[in-house]
């Protein structure tokens, strides 16, 4: 059994606190407020994850054997950085560096010829009118989370203090970038490390159609419909990304937009998707569970991720708006014949009317094949109309 302090415990922390729970470990978590996933857990630190003093009060009092999260960007950093004062298993504070901060993506990507936006760092009105990029842009912290600040700006007569102000209201830095907003589809990236070895396990395609507005996206599809020469080229660079940053181990979720046959890295996480990604859709598309690798990485134990046999299931992650559904047809829709799950959380403060960030009601759909996944989409449409 091993003494483990979990870094923050909401929603989507709540499937690696029950898996490390099932290992037999003793865990701690530190959030501010009690939640399902605290409940889960041996001892609850009730202070906010960035109280550095607290906690660390209580690892110099405890002793934990490891520190860790999930599905947290939040949490990336603060992990990294008491695991390494306390010489605990972690990657180096210098490395998840290039994972949190925005722009440091950006500089370590162009460092090593993965191509970006173009993108300057900001922290004024003055800063943004001197951008020298053509419009549209986009603006948004260095270190938020959900989509929280993004703002997309389609001219100069756009930009105002108060949109400065609002975007910056989500940075703790106080710092933004400034990005050329690239019009193409997201692709987001699903792998595991281990030995300092990366593997692309799930790739998802996100069409830019299908998005409510710039920032927040309807439907995430998987596995990306690209032919497979194109996609592992992207795949490569996801894994070129993550090998040279020096990472050792850990989960990964990265975004890249494609634009016709244009690649760019918008961001790069050393942590699980979140949204029930890194718990529900990797292990049923990729057939992997990756728990069980990051777990061994953890003990010390170096896991061949290159040798990985892989599957290729479908999944589909909708977000759905207040609107467009209530708990009886999300009922029905459970129910569909061939939707192998489907996970809702229709009530409550899940829902987020005006946008503001990511963070809203949805469903996870998985299905044996694409066949399979269009005829639930189909008999969903047929309880539901959301487009």
């Amino acid at each position: 059994m091993k003494k483990i302090l979990f870094i923050a415990g909401g929603i989507w922390q709540k499937s690696f606190v029950q898996y490390l729970k099932n290992k037999g470990n003793h865990i701690s978590i530190v959030n501010p407020v009690s939640t399902p996933t605290t409940d889960l857990c041996d001892y609850h630190l009730e202070c906010d994850v960035n109280n550095s003093e607290e906690i660390e009060k209580f690892i110099l009092d405890k002793n934990p054997d490891i520190i860790t999260s999930d599905q947290s960007d939040i949490s990336t950093a603060i992990v990294s950085r008491l695991s390494h004062k306390f010489n605990l298993p972690c990657n180096p504070p210098s490395v998840i560096e290039k994972f949190t901060d925005k722009y440091e993506i950006f500089n370590f990507a162009s460092s090593i010829g993965i191509r970006v936006p173009k993108t300057k760092l900001v922290k004024s009105l003055i800063d943004v009118l001197d951008f020298d990029c053509e419009f549209p842009i986009i603006i948004k912290p260095v270190d938020s989370t959900m989509s929280r600040g993004f703002v997309k700006i389609n001219s100069s007569k756009d930009i105002d203090e108060d949109l400065i102000a609002h975007s910056l209201r989500f940075s703790k830095s106080n710092t933004l970038v400034a990005q050329e907003f690239i019009d193409g589809d997201m692709v987001t990236l699903e792998g595991v490390c281990s030995g300092s070895k990366h593997r692309t396990l799930a790739v998802s395609r996100k069409r830019k159609e299908e998005y409510f507005k710039s920032g927040i996206v309807s439907d995430v599809r998987y596995p990306a419909d690209y032919d497979h020469k194109f996609l592992d080229e992207i795949i490569s660079l996801n894994d070129r990304y993550v090998e040279e940053s020096g990472m050792i181990f850990g989960l990964t979720h990265s975004e890249f937009i494609v634009k016709e046959q244009d690649i760019f890295l918008i961001e790069s996480g050393a942590r699980g998707g979140g949204a029930g990604i890194a718990s529900e859709i990797v292990p049923w598309v990729s057939g992997v569970d990756s728990y069980d690798i990051f777990y061994s990485s953890l003990m010390g134990e170096v896991v061949d991720v290159k040798s990985l046999q892989l599957q290729e299931r479908s999944a589909l992650l909708r977000y759905y708006r207040k609107e467009d559904v209530n708990e009886d047809q999300a009922k029905r829709i459970a129910k569909l014949e061939g939707c192998k799950l489907f996970s809702y959380n229709f009530t409550g403060t899940q829902f987020q009317p005006d946008f503001n960030d990511c963070r809203y009601s949805m469903g996870i759909y998985l299905t044996e094949n694409d066949e399979e996944m269009k005829l639930v989409q189909k008999n969903i449409n047929n309880i539901i109309s959301v487009f």
